[in-house]
């Protein structure tokens, strides 16, 4: 596994000229958290209204509207790495879900 990922992001709230693919580091799972190597990934209604600033103030509220922003959070892939106290998922498997707004 490479130290980095590609994430669709964002650096300032806009138009759609802000969008970027990327290079970041890729995040070690935390305790009871997994890592997943996304295979398929969705833009949503709520991915754009967020590109454009739409909800800032309550994510502010959650400590999820730090710039960069990565969107796109729904994804579907398989499990790279497993962190502490994982008992119910392992490395291979297919997993799908939508990642938390403060995640990257």
């Amino acid at each position: 596994m490479s130290g980095t990922c590609v994430a669709a992001v964002i650096d300032r709230f806009g138009a759609a000229e802000q969008l970027q693919l990327r290079g970041l580091p890729l995040p070690r799972p935390g305790r009871g958290q997994i890592l997943v190597r996304v295979e398929a990934a969705s833009v949503n209604p709520i991915d754009v209204r967020r590109r454009a600033g739409y909800g800032r103030g309550l994510l502010s509220l959650m400590g999820a509207a730090r710039l960069p922003l990565v969107l796109g959070n729904d994804f579907a892939g398989t499990v790279c790495a497993v962190g502490s106290g994982v008992t119910e998922w392992r490395e291979g498997d297919p997993v799908f879900g939508a990642k938390p707004p403060d995640s990257r």
